[in-house]
């Protein structure tokens, strides 16, 4: 199986309880990620505990699962070719990478991994980026008891790797 590298919004959705994203995780025995995806997630545990939307244990248990993945971390050449990417984009027509985007494409770039996202305008579907599914948010509000229900409906599903 193909080394594999996730982004941020794979690891987002596998938390947030989207089946597909789980799947997807489990296709890889080779699967790391990036340091920028590393910290959006901490941050994301971090604020979650935080405002008690998590607790202490689920915190630990979501910090060992990231754990359970190298990270690969940014190099002078992963740098370097960031900063290559992200300036195609602001001189060239077609998606305009946001500089941690853009660390986290050299990154599967310069390690020859697959980026799996499923950030289909930012990482447009080629030979070194997989996009498993796409995610519909649909939100309801019930008005006499909160809070909104959040529903996601996972569509648009590729074939397994």
């Amino acid at each position: 199986m193909r080394a594999a590298l996730f982004d941020s919004n794979v690891l987002i959705d596998h938390f947030s309880g989207v089946h597909q994203a789980t799947i997807e995780l489990g296709y890889f025995d080779d699967a790391a990620i990036s340091a920028v995806t590393w910290s959006e997630l901490m941050v994301r545990f971090y604020a979650t505990r935080a405002v008690g939307l998590i607790t202490q244990d689920e915190f630990v248990d979501s910090k060992d699962f990231l754990e359970s993945f190298e990270v690969i971390q940014i190099s002078p050449n992963i740098l370097d070719h960031a900063s290559i990417i992200r300036a195609h984009c602001l001189t060239n027509t077609g998606p305009k990478l946001k500089l941690p985007d853009a660390v986290i494409k050299a990154t599967s770039e310069i390690t020859g991994r697959l980026l799996v996202s499923r950030n289909f305008n930012d990482f447009p579907l080629g030979p070194n980026v997989r996009i498993p599914y796409r995610l519909h948010t649909n939100i309801t509000v019930k008005v006499l008891t909160p809070p909104a229900e959040v529903i996601y409906t996972v569509t648009d599903i590729a074939p397994s790797p």
